[in-house]
């Protein structure tokens, strides 16, 4: 049986309501402070979607209602395959917010580092090739994500194909370069065991390298199996991130290359100065080290998937027939094998599933 959506006096969304007369609640999938989210089918053509709805109790908050505002305009903008896509955001009857999202089938990266918590960085290149695919094309539309995670990376599973597809989720504490500020002075948002000493100390200044860092620190506990901060306390971790005391790399996982943990110590790096300048530039060093061998060494056979391509860069040479082999580059793992297991990932999810902060 269809109901109308519950009003703000009534009660939550459950099975059988229809959402801005158009979809269908199937079944819960996650929430957070600020929203929901659910399966839902779109009436209109019988496909099943990610629904993410702010909650009740917050929808009367200006800020919650322009941040659930502003991801939907970002990734309405963000169309790119290591992005997740929404199909559309709009405001129901009792003034809630919603955001249609594209369901996503598979596992986060946390959930795969929970099963297995060391990768190779073999294992690693495509979920990082994915990543920097992504945050190249945040960064060159002006949006800096500030809450990168594992959490916030999904391995998509692909249907009737092998392997994954990597997309970037939640960008509701976004920096968008021209929007209002919606951040206040002081005020510090995200997860702090990813978060760059200058987003820890309120900067207001934050660009890309914001999510440089918090790249790298995905890195080294996919590598090390724990965090570069060996901590008791939320004060202590803190401490240790502004005055940037981690544990080397090669200390809790002495089989990674000198190089390797100089690249991840280098996106890490205390100063942003320090850091590399791109996403593009970490990846492309990563890359080149965890899968060094030529074009005709690297598997291209079944069990391959696109990871979503990055443009050229600005001094790139013009491409050629072979472009998508040139070592040093994106395009030269764009097809790599997934890591143990990605072939058969966890239960369903869905984008948005740490709505609120």
């Amino acid at each position: 049986m269809i109901r109308p959506m519950a009003t703000p006096s009534g009660d939550d969304p459950r099975a059988g309501d229809v959402v801005a007369g158009r979809y269908r609640i199937e079944r819960p999938l996650g929430e957070g402070g600020m929203a929901q989210v659910f399966q839902a089918t779109d009436l209109a053509g019988g496909r099943r979607i990610a629904l993410k709805l702010l909650r009740k109790e917050v929808a009367q908050s200006p800020e919650a209602v322009q941040r659930l505002r502003q991801e939907g305009e970002v990734l309405s903008q963000l169309q790119h395959p290591a992005i997740v896509a929404v199909e559309t955001y709009g405001q129901i009857e009792s003034g809630q917010l919603f955001l249609a999202m594209e369901l996503l089938e598979g596992e986060t990266l946390r959930a795969r580092l929970r099963r297995t918590p060391q990768l190779s960085p073999e294992e690693l290149a495509p979920v990082v090739a994915g990543i920097v695919a992504g945050l190249e094309a945040a960064h060159g539309a002006g949006v800096v994500h500030r809450d990168l995670k594992p959490d916030n990376v999904f391995l998509a599973r692909l249907p009737g194909q092998p392997g994954f597809q990597v997309k970037i989720l939640d960008f509701g504490i976004s920096k968008v370069t021209g929007a209002d500020r919606l951040t206040r002075t002081g005020q510090v948002l995200g997860t702090p065991r990813y978060m760059a000493p200058e987003q820890l100390a309120a900067e207001r200044d934050l660009d890309a390298r914001v999510d440089v860092y918090a790249l790298g620190v995905m890195l080294y506990e996919a590598l090390a199996g724990r965090s570069p901060f060996l901590t008791s306390s939320p004060s202590e971790l803190i401490v240790a991130i502004i005055h940037g005391k981690t544990t080397p790399l090669r200390a809790a996982r002495p089989d990674v290359s000198p190089e390797i943990e100089a690249v991840v110590a280098r996106a890490m790096a205390r100063a942003r100065e320090a850091r590399f300048a791109t996403a593009r530039a970490l990846g492309e060093a990563f890359l080149t080290l965890a899968a060094p061998a030529g074009p005709s060494e690297r598997r291209s056979g079944p069990g391959t998937v696109a990871l979503g391509a990055m443009p050229p860069g600005p001094d790139a040479p013009p491409a050629s027939s072979d472009e998508s082999l040139r070592p040093g580059t994106f395009s030269a793992f764009q097809a790599a094998t997934p890591p143990p297991g990605a072939e058969d990932p966890a239960a369903a999810t869905v984008p948005g599933r740490r709505a609120g902060r």
